[in-house]
């Protein structure tokens, strides 16, 4: 009942303890070297509750998280159906749930249905990709190679190409991994 009676706007006390409803959430997804990371927070009033704190309750069974304070939020149903699966595919990791750079297809079916979650430049480029592959193209052999490739040489490259091109350092003109300074000699690691 308490849970009812909080979604209609009432103010509940019971035993010591008030119970809050969700005023808001926010979400966005931003990029790194090699993974993509959903931060999601939900507001109740004022008291803001990050998603893998939230998931963790529902794991345990509950429909509410602890606010503190002799507080309780009730987690709304709709949206643990909503992020549930996508949080099982990824691990919580400072806050937020991480993704490996592997799962950007599988990340963008299942966020394409939510207005709600932000996406960096980084990804919104890797979904564009995406959303217009048309296949593995075998390129013609690579000018100045001594030889002649097989057929199945020729798609093999064309993987390699596809491959490389949905690198997370290749999106956004950004290159990971080693930088070179004016004279052509290799530096330190880079960072985004």
């Amino acid at each position: 009942m308490i849970p009812e009676l909080v979604k209609r706007g009432w103010r509940v006390d019971a035993e010591g303890i008030r119970y809050r409803s969700s005023s808001g959430f926010e979400a966005s997804l931003r990029s790194g070297i090699d993974w993509f990371e959903l931060d999601a927070e939900v507001d109740f009033d004022g008291t803001r509750v990050e998603l893998p704190q939230l998931l963790k309750a529902l794991s345990k069974g509950s429909k509410m998280v602890e606010l503190g304070a002799g507080e309780y939020g009730l987690i709304p149903e709709d949206l643990l159906e909503r992020y549930r699966l996508l949080a099982g595919l990824g691990h919580a990791e400072n806050g937020a749930i991480r993704f490996g750079k592997n799962q950007a297809g599988l990340l963008d079916v299942l966020l394409a249905e939510r207005p709600e979650v932000t996406v960096d430049q980084v990804f919104a480029e890797a979904r564009t990709k995406l959303r217009s592959f048309s296949g593995i193209h075998a390129p013609e052999q690579p000018a100045g190679f001594q030889g002649t490739l097989r057929d199945y040489q020729r798609e093999g490259l064309g993987w390699m190409k596809f491959l490389d091109e949905f690198r997370i350092g290749r999106l956004s003109g950004r290159r990971y991994g080693r930088r070179q300074d004016t004279t052509g000699a290799r530096t330190a690691r880079t960072s985004p």
